[in-house]
Parts: C-alpha cells; sequence; structure tokens
C-alpha cells in the first residue's frame, strides 16, 4: 500500500475544506448573509449561512479529478457528481430563503402509513 498517497489523499481534501470554508466565511459576513438567531437556534450570535458550499466544491473537484479524460467511464462518476450539485444546490438554497421542512427532514421521505 502506497501510505504517502493515502494520506495526501486524505490531507489535501481536508485542508482544501478547511481554507475554502475560512475564505468563504470571510465572504458570507462581508455581505452579510447571517443566521438570526431564535427561540429554536442552537446559537446566540448571528452565524454567517452558506459554509457548505466550500467542501462541496472540494467534493465536486475531487469527482472531476477522478473522472478526468483517461479516468472513470461516466456511468461510475456521473451519479456522484450530479447528487453532490444537487445536495450544495438545495443547501445554498435553504441557506438563502430556506426551504419547507419537506425537503430538509430525513422523516419526510419515508412511506407514511
Amino acid at each position: 500500500m502506497d501510505w504517502p498517497l493515502l494520506l495526501a489523499c486524505f490531507l489535501l481534501p481536508l485542508f482544501a475544506s478547511l481554507g475554502l470554508t475560512f475564505l468563504l466565511l470571510v465572504l458570507l459576513r462581508r455581505i452579510g448573509l447571517y443566521d438570526r438567531p431564535n427561540q429554536r437556534s442552537l446559537h446566540d450570535t448571528p452565524t454567517p449561512r452558506g459554509g457548505g458550499l466550500a467542501p462541496a466544491a472540494v467534493l465536486v473537484a475531487g469527482i472531476a479529478s477522478v473522472a478526468g479524460p483517461e479516468g472513470l467511464p461516466p456511468a461510475a462518476w456521473l451519479p456522484p457528481l450530479g447528487g453532490a450539485v444537487l445536495l450544495a444546490a438545495t443547501g445554498w438554497r435553504d441557506d438563502r430563503a430556506g426551504l419547507p421542512p419537506l425537503f430538509r427532514t430525513r422523516r419526510s421521505w419515508r412511506m407514511r402509513g
């Protein structure tokens, strides 16, 4: 097993996500995209919204790097790429304007009866 390569495959996305999250939070504070606390909030002070875009971008970049011209066939990387983009878009939409609980809760996806 090539331990340096495995370690790099873990550390590179980790540090890229942390660095991009830090930069994104600075930008979100600058433009004023905050979550204002209410009675149900777990935080007491306004908190920036949208920090999940950074790890999502790193995930999409990772999938794209595996799917290079000589990489995996599209059937192997298109579903995870589509899922990552859909998840990031849903999270960003929720951060910007809020989504109804139907789209945010796991329970709503189960069959009722």
